[in-house]
């Protein structure tokens, strides 16, 4: 049998709604402490396909921009999550 399987996916943008290419993403399985990483195509999209079911933190980080992190994301069977996320300008810190 076939482990469960999820995709997760999204777009990085800024707060005046321009998308944000080249943000590089990391992917962490709370539970295994296995890591993706991914980086945002110029369209500012990014993915992870074929991801195992648990409980994920993703921390996304681009040049002139405050890192932003998400914690506790859930990802169940055969679902597809979509995180868009907006980065502050700077070294702000995001709320």
């Amino acid at each position: 049998m076939q482990p469960a399987e999820a995709a997760f996916s999204g777009t990085i943008a800024d707060p005046n709604g321009a998308v944000i290419p080249g943000a590089t993403l990391k992917l962490v399985n709370i539970a295994q402490q296995t890591i993706w990483n991914a980086v945002s195509d110029k369209q500012g999209l990014y993915s992870f396909p074929d991801l195992p079911v648990g409980h994920y933190d993703l921390t996304i980080t681009a040049n002139g921009f405050a890192p932003q992190k998400k914690t506790g994301i859930n990802v169940d069977t055969d679902s597809a999550i979509r995180v868009d996320v907006v980065l502050a300008v700077g070294g702000n810190p995001t709320p």
